[in-house]
């Protein structure tokens, strides 16, 4: 780890944080994980904006530092949050847990030629495809069928099990 940078600011941990806050934010480094049951309203957010901070003060590269949140709106406010705690915050990289994961699967190429698609947009097409395919005997509900490609996806199928599965459904 990179030795601590010098930004000449002090940032009041202490007086800022209630002292569970406070044992959340500044667990050690090397003190493995740090495990955290919150309920709505008791600064989850602003722990993770001042671990960020922390993490900066120990000499963690802001680049180098996720914050991750459920929705694009709260990792907004994150990140703002981040930003006012500590001038590098800004440098921080929050993100969803969904974006973040397409990041990762674009970045190792685990998606290189193919598309990942939120649920309304695969369904849509698969309604198309019905359509335009007329496959079934009985109708065939786009839904259903995503649910039956996420089971024989989850069943780890090769491609010619999955076409053998498909000709005696619906």
């Amino acid at each position: 780890m990179a030795t601590a940078l010098n930004y000449n600011i002090h940032i009041d941990f202490e007086g800022d944080l209630d002292p569970q806050q406070l044992a959340v934010v500044t667990h050690p480094l090397d003190g493995g994980h740090a495990f955290v049951v919150a309920g709505a309203g008791s600064g989850k957010t602003r722990c993770i904006a001042y671990r960020s901070a922390w993490l900066i003060e120990q000499g963690v590269h802001p680049e180098d530092i996720c914050a991750v949140s459920f929705t694009k709106k709260a990792g907004e406010e994150l990140g703002e949050r981040i930003a006012r705690v500590h001038p590098q915050g800004a440098a921080v990289r929050t993100s969803t847990y969904h974006s973040l994961g397409y990041h990762w699967l674009r970045e190792w190429e685990l998606c290189s030629g193919r598309a990942v698609w939120p649920e309304w947009v695969a369904v849509r097409a698969l309604r198309d495809i019905i359509r335009d395919q007329r496959r079934w005997p009985k109708k065939v509900g786009a839904e259903d069928l995503l649910k039956l490609f996420t089971e024989l996806k989850e069943r780890a199928l090769l491609p010619q099990h999955v076409a053998r599965e498909l000709d005696t459904w619906g």
